[in-house]
């Protein structure tokens, strides 16, 4: 859907934010989303948006080390940190995600 219905598929992730955001015990699942959602901010030049979507998952998925959902969050915040001109901020982040 994200192919052929870009604006659906955004919507659908948007609901399942709200349903995981009322649901107890689905902070991964809501991190997923979030990337979704960060990575949609960052296409439509948002870069504080997506921060804001993926900022309270990368600690919890370095708690739960969840590397892939790690990395993913990081090399999203370091896509927006480019777009806010932190390029070297975002340049260190990138080096994070590779661990």
């Amino acid at each position: 859907m994200l192919a052929s219905d870009p604006k659906a598929a955004f919507q659908h992730f948007v609901s399942a934010d709200r349903y995981y955001a009322a649901t107890p015990g689905t902070d991964l699942h809501r991190a997923y989303v979030a990337t979704q959602l960060a990575t949609h901010a960052v296409t439509q030049g948002d870069a504080v948006g997506a921060l804001a979507s993926i900022g309270p998952y990368i600690d919890r998925a370095a708690r739960s080390k969840n590397a892939i959902l790690l990395s993913a969050l990081l090399l999203i915040r370091a896509e927006a940190l480019d777009l806010t001109g932190r390029s070297a901020e975002a340049r260190t982040v990138r080096l994070d995600s590779l661990g």
